[in-house]
């Protein structure tokens, strides 16, 4: 049995509805959108990323310990982390390298993300 191109989009406008209803159910229930936790690596680095550069470019402090070169280095390498991190082609070995460098000063260091 065809269906008519009026009967089609009809069904198709309902299973869009239906994914709607769903979707925006589970943002109120839980506060995020469900694609976001697919590949929560991305999303995570995509929203971190432009405010690591923003807290890099406009610091006031430091954390205690460190001088205020070493504590630009850091960032600086965080930073570099996360753009790996977002990087669809793959990694040579040494952007792996620094890639989890990078991630393991952040987890160090994420105390010290204050101004």
């Amino acid at each position: 049995m065809k269906l008519s191109n009026s009967r089609y989009l009809f069904l198709r406008f309902g299973r869009w509805l239906k994914c709607f209803y769903k979707d925006t159910k589970f943002y109120f229930r839980h506060g995020f959108k469900r694609k976001e936790v697919w590949n929560l690596n991305t999303y995570v680095a995509k929203w971190i990323l432009p405010r690591l550069k923003y807290f890099r470019a406009n610091l006031h402090g430091f954390p205690q310990g460190l001088t205020f070169e070493e504590w630009t280095k850091i960032l600086d390498k965080i930073i570099i982390a996360f753009e790996l991190e977002l990087k669809e082609d793959g990694w040579t070995t040494r952007e792996e390298f620094e890639r989890k460098r990078g991630l393991r000063l952040f987890s160090d260091y994420f105390s010290a993300l204050w101004d």
